[in-house]
């Protein structure tokens, strides 16, 4: 049995907390003694929707356990793992595969994501259907690192995923318009003699997924979202009550 005492909630309450088996049994103010927390804020474990614990196939960059014991050391009780591992998470049986090693780490919950193409190529779609049935559950599917560039397989995929309610995360780059992109464009860029990646890039595709999002009635994530532009888009998308 463990005992907090005095620590601010997320309402700038200062409460007792008692946790059983690390279970939070009772939230008030309780007679027992604990360990003082005056000062210490407590809030509900934190979600990173983005990581990448690079397993498997890139083990010496990250682990899931050693992605796990990261995020439960800076608070966090959930990670969602992106696709782009080797090979590519784009079968049940590979985001099965990362699911298990999350369960044997044992620090946090560990979601895969799946990859929305076959090997993040984008020339046709995963099995989403199978990794959204599989033990895995998966419901976020992304190419992360690369565009979802075809316009009739986005919507194809957005389609896919509102059958079970699931999201497209999109990494959010018209390549067409970035090769060889080294830094912002603009004035620095030339300076520098840098090549230049234009916000276009970005808003291109944002405004086009939005379209998509609003054409489907389905659910639309957008990665690294990273211009004023990009950001105005999604506060139309967001005022027409796109998902």
């Amino acid at each position: 049995m463990i005992i907090l005492k005095n620590a601010q909630n997320a309402k700038a309450e200062i409460v007792d907390i008692k946790i059983d088996k690390g279970v939070i049994v009772e939230i008030g103010k309780l007679s027992e003694p604990g360990i003082d927390c005056t000062g210490l804020v407590v809030l509900p474990g934190f979600v990173d929707v983005h990581t990448h614990l690079r397993e498997p196939g890139f083990e010496a960059s990250e682990t899931v356990l050693t992605g796990s014991r990261s995020a439960a050391a800076g608070g966090y009780t959930a990670v969602l793992s992106m696709a782009n591992t080797a090979p590519v998470s784009d079968t049940a049986e590979l985001v099965e595969e990362v699911y298990e090693l999350g369960l044997a780490a044992g620090y946090v919950d560990v979601q895969p994501i799946g990859a929305v193409t076959k090997g993040l190529l984008g020339k046709e779609l995963s099995a989403i259907t199978e990794m959204a049935s599989s033990k895995a559950n998966v419901k976020v599917f992304s190419d992360d690192g690369v565009c979802v560039f075809d316009e009739k397989l986005m919507e194809q995929a957005l389609v896919a995923v509102k059958k079970f309610g699931g999201v497209i995360a999109q990494h959010a780059q018209d390549p067409t318009l970035t090769p060889g992109a080294q830094m912002n464009e603009g004035a620095l860029a030339t300076e520098l003699g840098l090549t230049g990646w234009p916000a276009e890039a970005e808003e291109k595709i944002i405004e086009r997924d939005a379209l998509l999002a609003q054409k489907t009635g389905s659910r639309l994530h957008v990665c690294h979202l990273t211009t004023a532009g990009a950001v105005d888009v999604v506060r139309w998308a967001k005022s027409r009550a796109l998902t």
